[in-house]
């Protein structure tokens, strides 16, 4: 296949273009700038793209997949200019992408981009599917947003999906990779009541899942969570067990709210999703429990099938 992926320097971008690779395919990484660009062994080439281009490369016509990962980092606290920027990169930088896409003479056969399970907001312990409502506040409206921004790729027989992520679990960036540190030091905590639900997703079941909706032809949104859903505490404890750590500190609200202003609301809010999209279609994880995919990264025990 010939693949071309935004975002290709990020944490899934990077794993996406190893694995792709690593099955012999021609992948194109797009950046906005080429300038410390990582190495990625066997990469076909790099396209410089920004936020407000409207014309492509010629080389990414005929591609047969094309995956867009672009948006800048989320961790951190929400200012006014700081939430201006992530909707920037990934709303408008979609809009720009799936104009130029129509553009091509010969337009990717798939699109999939990316989204966040943010989009459902705080669920509570009601389990939600691709058919929920959609949540409140500022993330649930960026995925909106960032979603319809890339399912208008529709209107030009641009087959396309959008993936609700969880959170990602990897020990090469990302959330999960912030989290290890303080963890290592024994310094780990319960952030609030901890009672909060997490659902959370091995990256090697991001490239997979991928790969399953791309061979079945799935569209639309789908859920990218794997199926135990645990809360705060036990994510929290299970990793601190796996490092033989402890865990012993709490992160009140009262102290998270300063620090991450609006973004604290994600970090305390509940996520109760079911990937019912993927199972309908027979879709098996790997990585089912968190334990199981927390000695994965850790233990160096996560196998490309």
């Amino acid at each position: 296949m010939k693949v071309a992926i935004t975002g290709a320097s990020g944490l899934i971008g990077s794993y996406l273009c190893s694995r792709y690779i690593g099955k012999g395919n021609d992948v194109i990484a797009l950046t906005r700038s080429k300038r410390n660009f990582p190495n990625i062994k066997g990469l076909k080439s790099i396209i410089e793209y920004g936020y407000t281009n409207n014309t492509l490369d010629k080389s990414i016509n005929d591609t047969d997949l094309f995956i867009n990962l672009t948006g800048k980092n989320i961790v951190g606290r929400w200012t006014k200019t700081n939430k201006q920027i992530i909707y920037k990169s990934r709303v408008e930088y979609t809009q720009n992408l799936v104009d130029s896409l129509s553009k091509l003479s010969n337009p990717p056969k798939m699109l999939i981009s990316a989204s966040a399970i943010g989009y459902y907001g705080d669920t509570g312990i009601i389990k939600v599917n691709e058919q929920s409502d959609i949540g409140s506040g500022f993330f649930s409206e960026l995925c909106k947003d960032w979603e319809q921004a890339a399912l208008k790729a529709e209107t030009f027989d641009i087959k396309t999906v959008t993936l609700r992520i969880g959170i990602v679990i990897s020990n090469k960036g990302g959330a999960f990779s912030r989290m290890l540190l303080p963890f290592k030091l024994g310094l780990g905590a319960k952030f609030g009541s901890g009672k909060q639900l997490w659902s959370w997703v091995h990256i090697e079941d991001v490239y997979r899942a991928i790969e399953f909706a791309r061979e079945n032809n799935i569209v639309g949104p789908i859920n990218i969570v794997a199926p135990e859903v645990v809360t705060q505490y036990d994510f929290a404890k299970h990793l601190a067990n796996v490092l033989s750590r402890p865990l012993i500190f709490t992160l009140p609200e009262i102290l998270i709210n300063p620090i991450l202003g609006e973004m604290s609301t994600e970090l305390l809010s509940s996520k109760n999703v079911v990937s019912q999209k993927l199972n309908a279609h027979g879709f098996r994880f790997r990585y089912e429990n968190i334990t199981q995919a927390f000695a994965a990264e850790l233990n160096g025990n996560n196998q490309y099938s």
